[in-house]
């Protein structure tokens, strides 16, 4: 019960997000799909910077609209301090969609002038201390100074939307306002009049691709609506403006706490069938003396949600141990999730124990409450509920059936795991340092560098390797028709040597380019055999075309490596060289003393730039951290599967005890006539060893058809087969002989004479 509770706090954290704004039920997001891409991601959170402002002039449906763009951040400075800030371009619109709470200036005021800024109270403590800020100067970066005009108080509402400050949007760039075909950086919500419905934006939304795509052929955007409501239950999209659980995830882990609970009902439902043998007498003179099938039931359902209620007492202290290491796991800090206890949460607690006590105990109650006290009686305190297959034996089957396919699940999943971390990824991982130059100079910081001695060599790129990200571009050989869209990386000389790349056939890049973008692309052999260019060594000397008039000769062909994460298969993938886009560090460290090493970096860092942290790591551990997800879920499935197979494993002890007790004056007799040890244990063990067999062969298909369901969406995976579904089997039947064993081994040793001297 603590996980279903944890469970429920994590569902109510993500329920809450945009619950305070008041008109939440009006509020839409413009989503832009791309007709064009042959992308996995094709739908977008994000829209070009001009259709907000257009639907709201031209448009009788929307009463308001936010519109902001996120390409504001760099470095702030004000009170003689330079902070990193996350920020927003924002219209005034902003605070009439969105209820954020706000000081300063009038709300309807807010950021109509150029030059104004509203800070977060947390962003403004960093730069002001206690002070107010209200009517002050920040430097934003390159812009020059703004006026603080509002600030947003510390909330626990949650928002989808996380930024530290809002600047007017009347200060960016004014070619940014007629750009239809930037569709990656900015976002509209629109507030809809009384009445209006999405369905009435169709013909709007087709008007505006008509009059900005239908002539253009490289660009083809379509335009739809989300319910501000559906944003945090609804699908993964590009380009979102913050982090939030998916839905997926949610139903996933539900399911794991609906699995565990289901389990425990199972037993709870099974052990009282067992108990409830031993109180027909009691059910019998109850109903002689007057009580009603009704009495009897209400008696045994209020004996089940007592135990539930007293269990949720229980689960509730185990809770408080489990929630600071489930929101200490690495998704949950990234997702900033806080489950936090309130009134409501309580209700649920208590509605979910009622509920859990009422469904564990109606079964038992509705089945000893139909007791006959002329059949009890005439059992002389003994009665059989059920013949041939019970409905105790079904319940552990079914018990021990959700074990072995967690087991197996548990299985493959270390496997994939193992899989991802020791996979030869096509190049160099090991003992080769990243290191983030920010806002340094290239040459100042290799200067710097290259003074120490630990530092082998240093090479230049614009990403980290296998991390899943990169840049993209369309290219074509002859007709643009025929164009690719080509992952690539801006690298310098030295990567494909440090990185231990292999050049397959042609030349790397010339040492000493001009600054900027060069003429001269490297190919992997996937990109060779998409755009059709023969072998490696044929391909060398061809041009390709890129858009914004760009023109590459292919110098050289690289073998296949994974610059992307597993989760995708490696694609078209080019090299290029452009100094001014090369933004990681990758270092060959030769120290013995790391720790020393790291030391002395961090030391020159800080006299480099005392503004911000260095942002380094280990590529090997960058890798191992990126799949650090995978080990939190990991976790969780084997916790899970972890109490489900105690649970079963108690209900078979139960059943086990129950059984043995009432068949040991028969064991005695057998003994009495001869048989042996041997024979009277597994006479006591078969009966046992029937039902795990019936549930393996039930769990064996349900288990391999439902992991491969998950597996094959992965386009680089384990082998999963006979071997894992023998494994969990094995280990089923294990657990299950060391809960049996010792009271087979019982029943077997029985003393005949102790138990049959009153017969």
């Amino acid at each position: 019960m603590s996980v279903c509770l944890l469970i429920i706090l994590v569902i109510d954290d993500q329920l809450s997000y945009d619950n305070f704004h008041q008109n939440r039920k009006r509020i839409y997001r413009v989503l832009t799909n791309n007709e064009l891409s042959s992308e996995l991601v094709t739908r977008f959170a994000s829209t070009a910077l001009p259709v907000g402002e257009v639907l709201k002039e031209n448009n009788d449906l929307v009463e308001a609209a936010a519109v902001f763009n996120s390409r504001l951040g760099g470095d702030w400075k004000a009170n003689d301090k330079v902070i990193p800030v996350q920020a927003y371009f924002a219209n005034a619109d902003f605070f009439k969609v969105f209820d954020f709470e706000v000081t300063g200036q009038k709300r309807d005021d807010l950021l109509k002038q150029p030059k104004t800024v509203v800070l977060t109270e947390e962003t403004a403590k960093k730069f002001f201390g206690t002070e107010d800020p209200v009517g002050k100067t920040i430097e934003i970066d390159t812009l020059g100074g703004f006026t603080i005009v509002g600030l947003i108080p510390e909330s626990k509402n949650k928002s989808h939307l996380q930024f530290e400050a809002l600047a007017s949007i009347e200060s960016a760039p004014s070619d940014w306002f007629d750009n239809w075909t930037q569709v990656w950086a900015s976002y509209a919500y629109l507030l809809l009049k009384e009445n209006v419905r999405p369905e009435q934006f169709e013909y709007v939304f087709a008007s505006l691709n008509e009059d900005h795509y239908s002539n253009d052929p490289d660009h083809d955007y379509t335009f739809s609506l989300q319910a501000l409501t559906d944003i945090c239950q609804g699908p993964v999209l590009g380009n979102e403006p913050g982090f939030f659980l998916p839905n997926i995830f949610i139903y996933v882990m539900a399911g794991l706490a609906l699995l565990v609970i289901i389990s425990a009902a199972f037993n709870y439902t099974n052990l009282s069938l067992a108990k409830s043998l031993t109180r027909t007498g009691e059910i019998g003179v109850r109903k002689v003396v007057g009580a009603q099938r009704s009495h009897i039931f209400v008696q045994f359902l209020v004996e089940s949600v007592i135990i539930s209620l007293i269990s949720l007492f229980l689960a509730y202290l185990i809770l408080q141990f489990l929630t600071p290491a489930f929101t200490r796991m690495k998704f949950m800090t990234l997702l900033e999730i806080r489950p936090a206890e309130n009134t409501r949460v309580y209700l649920y607690f208590l509605f979910f124990a009622l509920l859990t006590g009422f469904i564990a105990g109606f079964l038992p109650a509705t089945y000893v409450s139909s007791f006959n006290p002329v059949n009890i009686f005439k059992a002389s305190g003994r009665l059989k509920i059920f013949s041939r297959i019970t409905l105790r034996k079904v319940l552990l089957i079914s018990q021990f059936f959700i074990s072995m396919i967690l087991i197996v699940t548990i299985i493959l999943l270390v496997r994939q795991m193992n899989y991802y971390l020791n996979q030869d990824y096509g190049f160099q991982k090991e003992n080769i340092l990243s290191l983030a130059r920010q806002d340094i100079e290239k040459e100042v910081l290799v200067a710097e560098l290259l003074k120490m001695p630990e530092i082998k060599e240093i090479a230049w790129g614009s990403h980290i390797p296998a991390m899943g990200n990169r840049w993209t571009l369309d290219f074509w050989k002859e007709k643009r028709d025929d164009r690719i869209t080509t992952a690539y990386f801006s690298v310098d000389h030295k990567y494909i040597d440090v990185l231990e790349l292999n050049l397959i056939a042609g030349r790397n890049f010339p040492e000493n380019l001009s600054d900027g973008l060069s003429d001269y692309m490297i190919l992997n052999e996937k990109a060779v055999s998409e755009f059709h260019l023969g072998s490696p060594n044929e391909a060398i000397g061809t041009t390709l075309f890129g858009d914004d008039s760009l023109v590459f000769e292919v110098i050289g062909v690289i073998s296949n490596y994974h610059y992307v994460s597993l989760f995708e298969r490696i694609g078209p993938m080019a090299l290029i060289n452009n100094n001014q886009t090369q933004r990681y560090a990758h270092m060959v460290m030769t120290s013995d003393d790391i720790v020393g090493s790291i030391g002395k970096i961090e030391k020159m860092w800080k006299k480099l730039d005392p503004y911000h942290e260095i942002r380094m790591e280990f590529l090997d551990e960058e890798i191992r951290n990126y799949y650090g997800f995978f080990t939190d879920i990991l976790f969780m499935v084997g916790f899970t599967a972890l109490l489900a197979i105690m649970v079963a494993c108690m209900g078979l002890l139960g059943m086990a005890l129950y059984t043995i007790e009432t068949r040991l004056k028969d064991f005695g007799i057998r003994k009495v006539l001869g048989a042996d040890g041997r024979s009277l244990f597994f006479s006591a063990g078969r009966s046992f060893l029937y039902l795990i067999i019936i549930a393996t062969l039930i769990a064996i298909p349900v288990a391999y058809f439902g992991n491969r369901l998950w597996l094959q969406n992965l386009p680089y995976r384990v082998q999963f087969g006979l071997l894992d579904i023998l494994f969990g089997t094995l280990i089923t039947f294990v657990l299950a002989f060391l809960v049996i064993a010792p009271q087979t081994i019982r029943a077997s040793r029985v003393e005949p004479t102790r138990l049959l001297r009153y017969e």
